[in-house]
Parts: C-alpha cells; sequence; structure tokens
C-alpha cells in the first residue's frame, strides 16, 4: 500500500476551490451531446448475479422495499458524515465530540441528529472510522475525466489516516467484509478523475462502512488491480499499447 510521500500544496488547495465554484457549469458542458457519461451509468452494465438471485427469492414487492428503506438510511447517514466532516478537524477532535483519553465518542450532538434512532447510532458506529479522516480536500463534488469521457460526484478525497484517498462511505443491513467489484471500478474512476485532472498520483481507494447490525468497518484497496476492470467496461483503448 501506498503511504503519504508528497503533501499537497497550497496552490493544489486553491485549485481544489477554484474547481468547487465551477464544477456544475464545466460538467454541465461536458454532458452537452451525451458525449461524457456518469460512471455510474456505466457500472449498471455490469451484470448482478448475486443482486438477482436476492431479488428473486425474497420477491419484488420486498426486494423494492428493501432497497428503498437502504437509500433512504444512506441518505440520512451521508448527510450526518458531511455535516460532521464540515467540521474544521480541531473541533471534530476536541472534547465536544472526542474523547481522546477513552478512545471513544460522547453523546451526538443535537443539531446533527436525524429523526431516526438506527441511523444516529450507525453514525456513531462510523465515526470510529471518521476519526482518522484529517484534512478533507472535495466532499461530494464534481469530477471528470477527458481521457475515459465520463464524469461523477464522489463522497470524499481526504487524507486518511497517513495517506490520501478516495473515500466512499456505505451503510448496509449486514457488515461487509470485502470491496465489491462495482465499489472497486467506481472509486478507482473517481481517483482516474482526480488525478488527471489535477496532476496527482493517488493510489488508494477506501469504502468506510456502518450496518445495522452494529459492524464497522474500512476496507482499503490500490486503484492499479481495478484500472483494467474499469477500462474494459469503457471500452477504452490505449494507442499507445497497441
Amino acid at each position: 500500500m501506498s503511504d503519504l510521500i508528497q503533501p499537497f500544496t497550497q496552490s493544489d488547495l486553491d485549485s481544489f476551490e477554484k474547481w468547487k465554484v465551477k464544477s456544475e457549469y464545466d460538467i454541465g458542458q461536458k454532458k452537452m451531446g451525451e458525449e461524457y457519461k456518469a460512471i455510474t451509468r456505466w457500472l449498471r452494465l455490469l451484470p448482478n448475479k448475486d443482486l438477482e438471485r436476492w431479488r428473486k427469492s425474497v420477491g419484488e414487492d420486498v426486494a423494492n422495499y428493501i432497497m428503498e428503506q437502504g437509500a433512504k438510511r444512506g441518505t440520512e447517514v451521508h448527510k450526518m458524515i458531511n455535516d460532521y466532516l464540515n467540521i474544521a478537524l480541531e473541533d471534530r477532535l476536541s472534547d465536544k465530540y472526542y474523547c481522546a483519553e477513552h478512545g471513544s465518542f460522547g453523546e451526538m450532538p443535537y443539531n446533527m441528529r436525524s429523526r431516526h434512532c438506527l441511523y444516529d447510532g450507525m453514525f456513531m458506529n462510523i465515526l470510529h472510522e471518521l476519526k482518522h479522516i484529517k484534512e478533507v480536500f472535495l466532499l461530494e463534488d464534481l469530477l471528470y475525466s477527458d481521457k475515459y469521457k465520463i464524469y461523477g460526484r464522489v463522497d470524499c478525497i481526504a487524507k486518511f489516516h497517513s495517506y490520501y484517498a478516495i473515500i466512499d462511505f456505505k451503510t448496509s443491513r449486514g457488515r461487509r467484509e470485502k470491496m465489491s467489484i462495482e465499489q472497486g471500478i467506481q472509486l478507482t474512476a473517481y481517483a482516474c478523475m482526480f488525478n488527471e485532472m489535477f496532476n496527482k498520483d493517488v493510489k488508494d481507494i477506501v469504502v468506510i462502512g456502518a450496518s445495522e447490525d452494529g459492524g464497522q468497518w474500512a476496507i482499503r484497496k490500490e486503484i492499479k488491480f481495478y484500472i483494467p476492470l474499469l477500462e474494459d467496461l469503457l471500452g477504452y483503448k490505449n494507442e499507445e499499447k497497441t
């Protein structure tokens, strides 16, 4: 795994901020004429036999209900995560949120609570991983690639532990032990977009998750394993190799 080697400069940080201001317009221009496609649109082309078997076993009505509830759960927990990460680092690790002596978090701030105790509990569990996110550079921001003609909205790009990473936040009914192929390809796409746009070399992708049964996890992978799968999905051909 790659460690943090070269810190981002102030010029890099300025470039990130400038991009946030103009991202919606620039992506809108690239989407005109269907030239650029969302990476999520490409991912829907991948077969998912496990999902198909599950939907068949529980029935379409039950499957649709569970997926609707999962989408609602994900939206609510994502909002709490974003609210938390928008707080200054020194405040996030202050006694108000985190007790360094006991290595645990205190009571959840009232203004960050949802209307559902399950979502609040999942957020509190995921905080044990969020505390390792240091500097946050992009949060729910758009990216694109001229090379691959794709775009998408990344959950988070930050310093995680001692390295830079593309980070995705997930919720589920049960604990996850591995990163799915779809997640790996999607996060690798974001890494490729970011590296191309800002001339960087972020190599790591991380999925941070929490489950309804009290589980929490952070799974780290390198993009080099997923780039061939991404290019196969996009039908990309590198003329330098042919």
